[in-house]
């Protein structure tokens, strides 16, 4: 027999209750926790994209403007001028291709193959009109990243949103869970002493209107049950005397 006392029944149950509702309060709280640093991490990757775009069409303008002018004055200086710009510009690509974002990817890449087009035709001496268009795709592609940039960073917002009102809906499954299942442990808790509380009353009653003839039977917890024992022995022991006083 399970030998919890009122005093124990009553911590046991609502420690239950913290539980299931800390519980609930927790995940919530990290489910908040979860959203601000993913949210941070985004801005910050946005903000990282946006510049890293933005310079890219800075050192492109610089790439174009060291080509043409070495393509006019055929000035080795101005022709280094250029290859710095242009490694300056591959090295943004690269790190813009750390984000791995999918509609990023073939730009950078057509980037990639522009640029090493229009340091070619430099090295073979090819005439303005030949490398015009290869100038003027690397001035739309950097229109199109910029583009394309935007519209990832409105993806992966547009995803922590999906993701926040998901989890917001589990937790509020998991709060309603949560709340009936204190709720339930407060009916079984309550039924486990309210039920003995009930005996004991009824047997005081019948012992105060003289019937002894019914044995005084308590549950729940070990002292109720402890007090339905010596209820029970005071209900013998005035039976005793009763019978005793009708025989005298």
């Amino acid at each position: 027999m399970i030998r919890i006392s009122f005093r124990q029944g009553m911590l046991a149950g609502f420690l239950m209750i913290v539980l299931l509702l800390g519980g609930a309060a927790l995940r919530s709280w990290l489910v908040v926790e979860h959203f601000v640093e993913q949210s941070r991490h985004n801005g910050e990757q946005a903000l990282q994209v946006t510049a890293l775009i933005q310079e890219l069409g800075e050192r492109s303008v610089d790439m174009e403007r060291s080509a043409r002018q070495f393509l006019v004055l055929q000035d080795v200086t101005v022709r280094l001028r250029f290859d710095e710009h242009l490694g300056q510009a591959l090295a943004v690509v690269d790190r813009l291709d750390v984000f791995a974002a999918k509609p990023l990817k073939s730009l950078l890449a057509d980037w990639r193959d522009q640029a090493h087009v229009l340091r070619g035709g430099l090295d073979q001496g090819a005439a303005r009109d030949d490398l015009a268009p290869v100038m003027g795709r690397l001035v739309d592609l950097n229109g199109l990243l910029k583009a394309a940039g935007q519209h990832w960073i409105d993806t992966q917002y547009s995803q922590l949103i999906a993701q926040l009102e998901a989890s917001r809906l589990r937790l509020g499954g998991q709060m309603a869970m949560a709340l009936v299942g204190a709720f339930i442990v407060v009916l079984a808790v309550g039924w486990w002493l309210v039920r003995p509380l009930h005996n004991l009353e009824r047997a005081i009653a019948r012992l105060g209107e003289k019937r002894f003839d019914e044995p005084v039977m308590v549950g729940g917890p070990v002292d109720f049950r402890q007090l339905g024992r010596q209820l029970d022995w005071l209900r013998q022991r005035l039976a005793e005397l009763e019978a005793d006083r009708e025989r005298s």
